[in-house]
């Protein structure tokens, strides 16, 4: 006759360290790089030419979080709400962005001229 074989017993883990977490402790989130936005553009571009398009990106960098990183493909995403992407003036303005925006943007001191 063959033994049964006896189960095995599932080990307790020490529970007296689970805590509630610090109610006053600051939660914080991962610095993410953003390359494509969703959505529609929180702000408005006003013309084409390169000053009105550099006022546009200082814009659109001060209204995003301090965590995040924007590339230069993320201002381009946003042109096509003003213009569309088969158009001339669409490639113009992606090219003055590539000329303002030569790196990732965290803060507005880091566009270009």
């Amino acid at each position: 006759m063959a033994a049964k074989k006896r189960k095995t017993r599932v080990r307790k883990t020490d529970t007296s360290k689970w805590k509630d977490r610090d109610p006053d402790a600051k939660v914080t989130h991962p610095h993410m790089k953003l390359l494509i936005p969703s959505g529609c553009c929180p702000v408005k571009l006003e013309g084409n030419d390169r000053k009105s398009i550099r006022d546009w990106i200082i814009k659109l960098t001060k209204k995003k979080d301090d965590n995040t990183t924007y590339q230069a493909s993320v201002y381009k995403y946003w042109v096509r709400d003003f213009y569309e992407s088969y158009s001339q003036e669409f490639k113009d303005v992606g090219l003055i962005i590539d000329s303002i925006v030569t790196g990732d943007i965290n803060k507005v001191s880091d566009i270009g001229a």
